[in-house]
């Protein structure tokens, strides 16, 4: 324990689960600490998790708010990383508003989908949390019904809710038909329908899956309210997903590289994405500010075609199966400039 006015926070439950998130990776630390960040004490609900850029982790308590369901959460959360399961994020620069929070949103529900059943079957109270969550979740909720990004969000806070049980869906629901919120109603619905088929006990590629139909839904109803072509399956990553059997394999047969131009307001961007070839999901979008130069594809081409998949997934020490962003950039930076 890194900080021992802290140990008397964990039960017996949540120092196994410590222990286990610990197995999965020995050599990443999970380092527990105080908190004490103003931003993080307003707007947490007494615990958080960061990871640096070496893939270790800390989880932040507040002595005053944290219990035996947050400690077991935060931990959940790191469990769900390190096993591999996909990951969702924006591979655009932080200005692209929806990419961003659409990525950040979901990735954070899809957990939530996987973590609820796993506290209740630990027997870990979450009752209290869930009146918590939606006497705080509800009452943020608008009067009248938003636009773009934030009629996006608000169908995944609704949604969220519908996650804690039929109970607290129906709370949910008779609001939304209170305030006549047809958009956001029919947008978390279709969220919930595909997400209901979220369990512990899918393969990670079936969770991918899910993922990209996640996607699919938030750019119709984009495209359906606002006219806008949101494309998120192209700007949102998922990390991939490859077999052991296909590691000793040159990294061309399974990565596909893709250079395409994308109009950002009245500016231009070039992205250079990998994706996997089995179902082309992107998971790597490098922004280019200018066009990409011809010597600057051919080198990834041939970094693709001279190394084995296992090696160029383990370049610069990446260690799990799939690319790590910050570590990724790192490649392009060493092997591309």
């Amino acid at each position: 324990m890194d900080n021992s006015g802290l140990d008397k926070l964990f039960t017996k439950k949540t120092r196994e689960l410590l222990k286990f998130a610990r197995s999965l990776e020995p050599t990443k630390e999970i380092n527990i600490c105080q908190m004490t960040d103003h931003k993080l004490l307003k707007e947490s609900a007494g615990g958080a998790t960061n990871v640096d850029n070496a893939g270790n982790e800390f989880i932040y308590l507040d002595p005053q708010r944290t219990d035996e369901h947050k400690i077991a959460h935060e931990l959940l959360h790191i469990i769900i990383h390190r096993s591999g399961w996909p990951r969702m994020y924006s591979m655009l620069p932080p200005v692209d508003v929806l990419a961003r929070q659409v990525a950040d949103t979901l990735d954070n529900a899809v957990d939530h989908a996987l973590i609820y059943p796993v506290l209740e079957k630990l027997d870990i109270e979450t009752t209290s949390y869930k009146e918590r969550f939606i006497s705080k979740g509800l009452p943020r909720l608008p009067v009248e019904e938003p636009e773009g990004p934030i009629l996006c969000q608000r169908a995944f806070q609704l949604w969220e809710i519908y996650m804690l049980g039929e109970s607290y869906k129906e709370r949910a629901q008779g609001i939304a038909n209170q305030k006549n919120w047809a958009r956001i109603y029919e947008l978390s619905l279709r969220l919930y329908d595909i997400g209901s088929d979220l369990k512990i006990n899918k393969t990670k590629v079936q969770v991918r899956e899910i993922m990209k139909k996640f996607l699919d839904v938030v750019d119709h109803c984009v495209l359906k309210y606002s006219d806008r072509r949101a494309n998120l399956n192209k700007l949102i990553g998922i990390t991939p997903l490859f077999k052991e059997r296909d590691r000793n394999k040159i990294a061309a047969n399974l990565i596909s590289l893709q250079t395409q131009e994308y109009r950002f307001g009245s500016s231009k961007l070039w992205l250079i994405a990998l994706a996997t070839k089995k179902d082309n999901i992107r998971f790597r979008t490098n922004v280019l500010s200018s066009p990409p130069g011809q010597a600057l594809i051919d080198s990834l081409n041939h970094n693709l075609s001279v190394r084995s998949l296992e090696d160029f997934l383990h370049f610069k020490n990446i260690e799990h199966s799939f690319i790590d962003s910050k570590q990724f950039d790192t490649f392009i930076l060493d092997n591309l400039s």
